[in-house]
């Protein structure tokens, strides 16, 4: 363990051992069985210290919305009755946020850039059509189906989707 500069902090086997010595309850005289519940009592101290500590570096919780999906609230979304249909609640270090954070912002770039390739199709093969009506018109020609097909086809193959 490590030293606090205000007081000693006994090492978990320091503190094992002193346990032992005050736990003499009933048939606990055998120093193996009070050994094993000593362990047992530091190691649930440690889990409520680790906890403790995680509680205390918590900045918000992180839950699943049922309506709009993951949300984040800097107190507990039912217990201050902001939504109280909250489903997987979870304390979130900055840590945690961030990377959550960080997750949706490469998801809205690759959907935004998913967008910007469609629009840029889009216009491609309103292009390609233009010429196909334009070339009708002054032909004074009707095209075919497959015609057309295969003009918005090459159009969109030079636009790198086909």
């Amino acid at each position: 363990m490590t030293q606090n500069t205000e007081h000693n902090v006994r090492t978990r086997g320091e503190q094992q051992t002193a346990l032992i010595a005050i736990i003499e309850v009933g048939d606990m005289v055998d120093p193996f069985k009070r050994m094993e519940v000593a362990k047992q009592h530091i190691l649930e101290a440690e889990t409520r210290g680790a906890e403790e500590h995680r509680r205390k570096d918590a900045d918000g919780y992180l839950f699943d919305n049922p309506d709009t999906g993951t949300e984040y609230l800097p107190h507990h979304p039912i217990e201050s009755g902001e939504c109280q249909y909250a489903e997987n609640i979870r304390e979130a270090t900055s840590a945690e946020l961030l990377s959550d954070l960080q997750a949706a912002w490469t998801s809205w770039k690759e959907d935004r850039e998913e967008k910007e390739k469609a629009t840029t199709n889009v216009a491609a093969l309103e292009a390609a059509l233009r010429t196909i009506a334009e070339r009708a018109d002054r032909e004074g020609a009707t095209i075919d189906d497959d015609e057309c097909a295969a003009i918005a086809r090459a159009a969109l193959t030079r636009e790198g989707e086909v």
